[in-house]
């Protein structure tokens, strides 16, 4: 039996080579607990693609609900490099559709919805290879001005959220 896939990333879709960090639980590829998502720009719109393993299971069998909405925030995040966006996480609500299972393939979808002021609505879908909403994420991010935000022992900003782009997050 074969192991489902998604069709073909849209057309002009690329690869987001940089990552929050190399030790972001989300997207790093240097923390051995981390999820290590593939993470692909199309237009607006970023794509994550992620195949959670046994680790990240709960009690029931399903993927934790704690995980499967860590990857959605991961990837709304990277939404703000696509639009030099400096912004932070103030409220994000998921609705869990149908049970999201370790080792399947899924691939989100994620997008800015609107502004008003400093609040900028976002929206991801998770989906199955199958095409089956899993999951959608609703979320509310707050610009803020990294100088201030950021300027605490530890913290990091990353060059493209300043406009810029760069191999690896400064700090």
């Amino acid at each position: 039996m074969s192991r489902p896939v998604h069709p073909p990333l849209p057309d002009g879709a690329t690869l987001v080579t940089e990552p929050h960090g190399p030790d972001c639980f989300g997207c790093g590829r240097d923390g051995v607990a981390g999820l290590d998502m593939a993470v692909y720009q199309a237009g607006d719109e970023v794509i994550g693609e992620i195949t959670f393993g046994p680790r990240h299971s709960a009690a029931h069998g399903a993927v934790h609900g704690g995980v499967v909405a860590t990857v959605c925030d991961d990837l709304l995040s990277y939404l703000l490099f696509v639009h030099a966006e400096p912004a932070v996480t103030r409220a994000l609500e998921v609705g869990y559709v149908r049970p999201v299972l370790a080792g399947q393939p899924y691939r989100l979808t994620a997008r800015i919805a609107g502004e008003d002021g400093r609040k900028l609505f976002m929206a991801c879908a998770g989906t199955a290879a199958d095409g089956t909403t899993a999951f959608t994420t609703d979320a509310v991010f707050i610009r803020v001005d990294p100088a201030a935000y950021f300027d605490r022992p530890g913290a990091r900003i990353h060059p493209r959220l300043m406009g810029g782009s760069a191999e690896r997050p400064t700090g």
